[in-house]
């Protein structure tokens, strides 16, 4: 079992090779709300992103982020240390 801190979370963010859903990565918010969100291997190599409120059981098969264009929108970050600051792997 995985420990959420930002550290292992960055790890993990980091590696396509390791998430389970790939090329998406379910991420939930870290605050109260819970919101949830995805990141995709696109974000690896580039700032990375994740679209808020996109929730993976939804997408289907097809282009990917068209489908997530239309469900949500992204917020990017400067570093995946800023955003497993406010998010984490789900």
């Amino acid at each position: 079992m995985m420990v959420h801190t930002p550290e292992n979370d960055v790890a993990f963010m980091r590696d396509p090779d390791r998430w389970p859903n790939w090329p998406v990565l379910p991420v939930v918010e870290r605050s109260g709300n819970r919101r949830p969100g995805i990141m995709t291997e696109q974000a690896i190599g580039s700032k990375p992103r994740v679209w808020v409120g996109a929730i993976m059981w939804k997408l289907k098969k097809g282009d990917l982020v068209e489908q997530l264009e239309q469900m949500a929108e992204f917020k990017e970050y400067q570093s995946f240390e800023a955003l497993a600051l406010e998010w984490r792997v789900d």
